[in-house]
């Protein structure tokens, strides 16, 4: 769902990434940059996409350098969010859902609009008045 680096193994052909960094860019707009590894049977290439382009490093054989590939994977594993391309100005929250109860929901007014009542207000604005209590036997 919210993927911080692409990375993709095939026996076939080499292709770029482009379509999959395409979707991250417009799943995540607070991305400034995407990393992608692709491996090619031996070959692993590094991608970089920004929103004006891409970088593809040159392939190199993952067996006969085991040293570029585990630095490679130690730093994409290990490094902060900055250096794999969140953008540390926009903080992203959890959207959480609006929970309806089967009590009376009112849209549009705020606990000035009626300071008499104990309604609960939550985040989107709704103020709901607390389910009755049932009485005890």
């Amino acid at each position: 769902m919210s993927p911080k680096v692409i990375t993709e193994y095939s026996s076939q052909v080499w292709t770029p990434l482009h379509t999959k960094a395409y979707l991250v860019f417009l799943n995540q707009p607070w991305r400034r940059f995407v990393l992608a590894l692709s491996i090619t049977g031996e070959q692993l290439r590094v991608h970089f996409y920004d929103r004006s382009g891409c970088s593809i490093s040159p392939p190199f054989d993952i067996h006969r350098n085991p040293s570029n590939l585990v630095t490679i994977l130690a730093t994409v594993m290990f490094s902060p969010r900055l250096c794999i391309g969140f953008d540390p100005t926009v903080i992203v929250r959890p959207v959480y859902l609006l929970h309806i109860s089967p009590c009376k929901v009112m849209y549009g007014l705020t606990c000035a609009d009626n300071p008499d009542s104990k309604e609960l207000k939550d985040g989107h604005g709704l103020i709901s008045h607390p389910e009755p209590s049932l009485p005890t036997p």
